[in-house]
């Protein structure tokens, strides 16, 4: 829930997000360092794509066209294997999109995947910044959030032709 509208992965206590206290301190020397174990070391393979993805792709197309019975039918298709609950029909559209977007955050942990699919609740679904990342007073040291939706390209990856982001705020 980290600025108002952060996704609780943490306290979730969802099987598809496994993660430990490391019992140290991060960076700051400040915050409780927890940690992923969804990999077991750096060397781990990431993957690219997946069945899953695939599935959950297919759950939203049946969302966007109003199909709101094939929608739960993929994600619950997911979820059966997985020994997960059946999920139950919000009954709303905003509902039902919540429930995509908490399940593809479930799904897709560790993956890089969720600034794109915040970016897209805001430029597809049309949803407000303020809705969806991070906003107010930041936890420490006295900061806020600012209102900048990207992350920035590392100097290196930069070419002769970069004039950097041309949408910055979806």
């Amino acid at each position: 829930g980290e600025g108002g509208n952060g996704f609780p992965f943490r306290s979730a206590n969802d099987a598809r997000v496994p993660w430990v206290n490391g019992g140290l301190l991060g960076f700051d020397a400040q915050t409780p360092w927890f940690y992923t174990t969804k990999y077991s070391s750096v060397a781990d393979p990431i993957v690219v794509a997946s069945g899953t993805e695939a599935r959950l792709i297919e759950a939203e197309a049946a969302l966007r066209v109003g199909n709101p019975a094939g929608f739960l039918s993929g994600l619950n298709l997911l979820r059966f294997p997985a020994g997960l609950p059946v999920l139950v029909d919000p009954g709303t559209q905003l509902g039902r999109e919540n429930l995509l977007f908490s399940e593809r955050a479930l799904w897709l942990y560790a993956t890089g995947t969720r600034l794109g699919d915040m970016r897209r609740l805001i430029g597809q679904y049309g949803r407000t910044q303020s809705t969806v990342l991070p906003t107010g007073a930041y936890h420490k040291f006295g900061l806020t959030y600012g209102s900048d939706a990207n992350l920035p390209v590392p100097t290196a990856a930069r070419g002769a032709s970069y004039t950097g982001c041309t949408d910055r705020t979806s």
